[in-house]
């Protein structure tokens, strides 16, 4: 068990604050289903020690740092200034996290910069995005040379080359980092646990959109991509409101995150009843 000298009130989470823990991450989760996801999953004697540091704060838990040993860290803080920032930066160091990432809402990322002061090697700005159930029906989807439909196990080779390209062209910083075993792995774990859709014409498939993450009540959009040629024409939109016909159904709120420069996505993002409720970043301290 790891001591924390001093009268920080940042600590690891322990069983005990679960419960405690889900609730306030219920609460934001529609910027933190990346969390929530992993939290409602999680089980065995300890199922939070060592993943999660907890402000306990005077009225209960106050701010949260999600991290794993990888170097993935994911702060879903209080409104206001971060607490105890100090406190933080020593239990964080205790830990002795690999810093890869920090993600998440702009100021709560902007906050753990801070924290860390070290050099990044570089960050991107997104628009986080929020759907709730709509008022009207989605609409029916396809047409005579589109084919929309939910992707299986069975399709990850054919899904293959597509996922290559949205991770070459929207994921990784640096594209020589790509490793095709990584790819396919991630890839058949989505098919199992998400729902994926497919857009197939004649050349094959030619668009995709998912769940990432599917939190309590939230689900978390990404890995939305249109093969070039087949661009402008409204497919991506038919493969949105095919996955969106699904989440709907469960009356699932959805959020997702799209770059700041990205004008075509945040207009179809917005056809389909989405709204701009906060800035996102993601801070990169080494090479993806």
């Amino acid at each position: 068990m790891i001591s924390f000298s001093g009268k920080s009130r940042w600590r690891p989470a322990k069983r005990s604050h679960k419960k405690e823990l889900q609730h306030y991450l219920m609460q934001r989760e529609s910027r933190c289903v990346t969390v929530t996801e992993r939290i409602k999953h999680e089980s065995g004697r300890n199922p939070v020690s060592g993943r999660y540091l907890i402000y306990d704060g005077p009225s209960g838990i106050e701010g949260c740092v999600y991290y794993t040993a990888g170097g993935f860290v994911y702060p879903v803080l209080s409104e206001g200034a971060l607490p105890d920032r100090v406190g933080l930066k020593t239990a964080l160091n205790a830990l002795g996290p690999r810093l890869f990432c920090v993600m998440g809402t702009q100021r709560d990322v902007l906050n753990m910069e801070a924290v860390f002061s070290r050099p990044a090697l570089t960050h991107v700005s997104y628009y986080l995005m929020e759907r709730q159930l709509p008022v009207a029906a989605s609409q029916s989807v396809g047409d005579g040379t589109v084919r929309i439909r939910r992707a299986e196990l069975s399709d990850a080779e054919s899904i293959y080359p597509i996922q290559r390209l949205y991770e070459l062209e929207e994921v990784l910083i640096d594209p020589a980092q790509f490793d095709p075993d990584v790819c396919m792995k991630q890839l058949r774990v989505s098919l199992k646990k998400q729902a994926v859709y497919v857009a197939t014409t004649h050349a094959g498939i030619v668009a995709k959109a998912q769940t990432n993450a599917r939190g309590f009540g939230w689900d978390q959009i990404g890995g939305v991509f249109t093969r070039e040629s087949f661009r402008s024409r409204g497919i991506g939109k038919l493969v949105m409101r095919a996955l969106l016909s699904e989440t709907d159904t469960e009356e699932r709120r959805t959020s997702l995150f799209v770059k700041t420069h990205n004008a075509p996505a945040l207009r179809m993002y917005r056809t389909l009843q989405y709204t701009t409720t906060d800035e996102f970043r993601i801070t990169y301290y080494r090479n993806v």
